[in-house]
């Protein structure tokens, strides 16, 4: 089996690599179903647009205030911050399809009440940022499941072409939607702009009603019970806070959200307040030319990667660029230039994006792929958040022009991450399929799967002349333990025999011990696990047991 999975990452690897010279558009001509997801995502996206336009536009006519203009971004950002991670947890415990058509019927509610409520004029500066908010929780709860969904309808070398995909469509939509909206707000009342969105959120409905999932062929068979949410939640935060490579990424997207986030969330009050006199059509341009940029910036992804051959070159360059952008938007007034820059803001951004949501999809594996990915898109929106708050106050207090010179300058510092913390979608010895090279334990007396905690014990006998180098590379078999679930983990030395070492770690119960045998250990965790081995005297494996946590009642089974 072990041997098995190693050939085919080799061939994933090679195939990955055959994938950049192919086009963009390969997963929508090789699969139907995501073709239709695909157009549902665009179809939603566009009404998503004409949200964003609307209730950033009906904020304008509403109150003066760049602050509250702003935190029509922040408070979306805001419901993302709460939900996205228990929404990550669901996804990977329950039925990925029920979900979403769960997820989009609150949306298409949301949208409704609002309508209704914008349309006959009840509508109010402290109700619509509720509003907003609520519908931020569906697209909260969308936003992981739709990448992970998305991945299950490809083939696996496929992925990141998937992932700039759904991002084109996203950026489709704002290319589309606010042309349509501004149409709209200039004829119409923003509750019918609202109704639209609905109807699109019905569309996507009727999709996702329509799709069948299926099977994966690499799933290991088992007769485990799915996690708790609790306790998913509490394993997938516990895998990213022992991942070297999710943090990185962490670190990359705070870094370029934080600052990139002051484009989406000042670009209606620098539209309102140049002297361009277009108003909210020249909004809706403005917003049109950066999704134009995103498209553009999809497609030519791809033969840039060819030239490059890194995604950390293209997203240092697209870093450059955004503040060159800035820098355009605070001094500049001619709508021609500011439309060509969004357009140049629109392919940095989709450069940058599409690199970090995939890189991430590489730092974890399947287990707990969408509640890793949706960490890192928690993340990712509580540095939009936190930077629309700040980036409003500053223009509320210094002005646009300051808040929007500011940025650019960090944009521009920030690249000094790239040092330290690398993209992993440049990492080529990364295999995160499951080893499942763990034998079953023998136990006489067989646990219950909620029997724990469970102690594991691991003997090592080590020769005093490499307990230095065993030393060495434990310390990185702890971080793995405690990334696939242990609980507490210590190294203890025998004084009777100073050659003999104990290895001991604990997880909360017998059936989240049965989830590191079946489906958490990685083949990169093996070769930890094989480098430790190595220093054993007699070149054997080490002796392991496993000990039961004993409940003080009187009903103990024996």
């Amino acid at each position: 089996m072990e041997d098995s999975d190693e050939k085919n990452y080799d061939n994933l690897e090679k195939q990955e690599e055959e994938q950049k010279d192919k086009s963009l558009w390969t997963p929508l001509l090789n699969h139907q179903i995501f073709l239709l997801f695909w157009i549902g995502l665009i179809i939603t996206n566009i009404g998503n647009s004409m949200q964003v336009i609307g209730s950033s536009w009906l904020m304008t006519t509403l109150t003066h205030s760049p602050f509250l203009i702003a935190m029509i971004q922040a408070s979306t950002s805001l419901a993302v911050v709460l939900f996205t991670v228990p929404t990550g947890a669901l996804s990977d415990i329950f039925d990925r399809r029920k979900f979403l058509l769960f997820i989009r019927s609150w949306m298409l509610i949301v949208a409704l009440i609002l309508s209704i409520l914008t349309i006959y004029n009840i509508i109010t500066p402290s109700i619509l940022l509720v509003l907003t908010f609520v519908l931020g929780i569906g697209i909260a709860m969308n936003m992981p499941m739709s990448l992970i969904a998305a991945s299950e309808m490809v083939f696996r070398t496929e992925v990141h072409k998937t992932i700039t995909l759904v991002s084109v469509a996203a950026n489709i939509g704002i290319a589309m939607g606010p042309l349509i909206g501004g149409l709209v707000l200039i004829n119409a009342n923003p509750g019918y702009l609202f109704l639209l969105n609905a109807l699109t959120v019905v569309v996507m409905i009727v999709i996702i009603y329509r799709w069948q999932r299926m099977g994966t062929v690499s799933s290991p068979k088992t007769e485990l019970p799915p996690e708790h949410v609790i306790d998913a939640i509490k394993s997938g935060l516990h895998y990213v806070y022992n991942s070297p490579q999710a943090q990185s990424m962490f670190v990359r997207v705070i870094a370029f959200a934080f600052f990139g986030s002051i484009i989406p969330a000042l670009l209606p009050v620098l539209a309102s307040q140049q002297t361009i006199t277009l108003g909210v059509l020249g909004y809706g341009l403005l917003l049109s030319s950066f999704g134009a940029g995103s498209i553009i910036g999809g497609i030519t992804l791809y033969p840039i990667l060819r030239r490059l051959k890194h995604f950390e070159q293209i997203v240092t360059l697209s870093i450059i660029l955004l503040a060159v952008v800035m820098l355009v938007l605070s001094f500049v007034n001619n709508l021609a230039v500011l439309s060509i820059a969004m357009i140049t803001a629109g392919s940095g951004w989709i450069f940058i994006i599409s690199s970090l949501h995939y890189s991430m999809f590489k730092s974890v594996p399947k287990w707990v792929g969408a509640r890793g990915l949706s960490i890192y898109l928690l993340i990712y929106q509580a540095s939009i958040a936190l930077g629309s708050a700040i980036w409003g106050l500053v223009a509320q207090y210094y002005g646009v022009q300051y808040a929007f010179l500011s940025a650019a300058i960090g944009t521009i510092f920030s690249l000094l991450v790239v040092i330290k913390y690398k993209l992993t979608a440049d990492l080529k010895d990364i295999n995160k399929t499951p080893s499942r090279h763990w034998p079953e334990p023998m136990m006489v007396i067989e646990p219950n799967l909620q029997d724990g905690p469970v102690l594991v014990k691991l003997e090592y006998r080590i020769h005093p002349k490499t307990l230095d180098d065993f030393v060495l590379a434990i310390i990185e078999l702890r971080r793995m333990r405690l990334r696939d679930g242990a609980i507490n983990w210590g190294l203890y030395r025998d004084d009777s025999d100073p050659n003999l070492y104990y290895e001991i770690f604990t997880v909360g119960s017998w059936a989240e011990h049965m989830h590191q045998h079946h489906e958490r250990l990685t083949v990169e965790d093996r070769k930890i696990e094989d480098r430790v081995n190595s220093f054993i005297v007699g070149n054997t494996l080490p002796f392991v047991s496993h000990l039961i946590a004993v409940p003080l009642t009187k009903n103990i089974r024996r």
